[in-house]
């Protein structure tokens, strides 16, 4: 069992400074990270049974399903925590992240934006961006809908755990176009969402490419300034969903492309 820490405010700051990063890129291109970064690290109550993590993107959905499994219990609010975050990317992680995310370039400003990013809580979204964020908060919105929302999920067709973390992890697309966004933070219309994508690749008929996301999601979006899809159960969301995507075809606004994706494999979009 392993102890979690967090590390201190001041080791923190000093870590995610620029000239630091810049001046260890060694460290983290190879997942060598010293000691020292780690001392006065604090202890928390937490113990757990840390799973290993395999740096390759097909593997993200069940990387994610480890991740929140061994991290059950753990709350929203300690999940808001970088300096968890940064502890277990340092301390336990360290090949798992430098594997999963290599530098691409070469530029001091990509570099450090990349480890910023990837390593801690940079600029963008952390839920979508972080290393190890993106796999805890991709499984807490979708893993266990039912438990979220009893009611809102009972004409939901049973799933077994975790599948619509499979769903969302199965391509890079699905996963920054949703989790960016804002309607992320409300399970009851992202695993709609993800039921409906499920779907359409199942039934051979596969939803791909930025662009529809984009559409989607923006008119999701506009729909929910005045109408709380939330408060409506799993079915109606649902129907709302498709009926946004008929319009679409109707219109001639979506049109299926050669997926840029990988036949809908979970390619990266490195650093995307």
């Amino acid at each position: 069992m392993t102890r979690l820490h967090t590390l201190s405010a001041e080791r923190l700051s000093q870590l995610r400074k620029r000239e630091h990063i810049l001046g260890h890129q060694e460290a983290y291109a190879t997942g060598t990270i010293p000691q020292a970064w780690l001392d006065g690290a604090l202890m928390t109550p937490l113990e757990t049974e840390l799973p290993a993590l395999e740096a390759d993107v097909s593997q993200d959905g069940e990387n994610a399903v480890r991740l929140h499994t061994a991290l059950d219990g753990l709350s929203r609010l300690t999940a808001a925590d970088e300096r968890l975050w940064a502890w277990l990317a340092l301390a336990h992680y360290p090949g798992y992240i430098a594997g999963r995310w290599p530098f691409l370039r070469d530029a001091d400003d990509s570099r450090y934006n990349h480890v910023l990013n990837r390593w801690y809580f940079g600029q963008r979204t952390p839920r979508a961006r972080s290393g190890l964020v993106r796999l805890w908060w991709g499984a807490e919105l979708t893993g266990r809908p039912h438990q979220l929302n009893p009611a809102f999920f009972a004409s939901m067709p049973e799933s077994a755990p975790y599948h619509y973390t499979r769903v969302l992890f199965s391509r890079m697309d699905y996963q920054f176009q949703l989790i960016e966004n804002r309607l992320a933070l409300a399970p009851e219309i992202l695993v709609p969402v993800l039921h409906f994508l499920n779907e359409r690749q199942e039934a051979g008929q596969p939803v791909t490419g930025r662009v529809f996301l984009d559409g989607v999601v923006r008119e999701l979006n506009l729909t929910t300034t005045y109408r709380r899809l939330e408060l409506l159960g799993f079915a109606a969301v649902l129907e709302t969903i498709r009926s946004i995507f008929s319009a679409w075809e109707s219109a001639g606004s979506y049109i299926s492309l050669p997926d840029a994706f990988g036949g809908g494999a979970a390619t990266e979009v490195q650093n995307g």
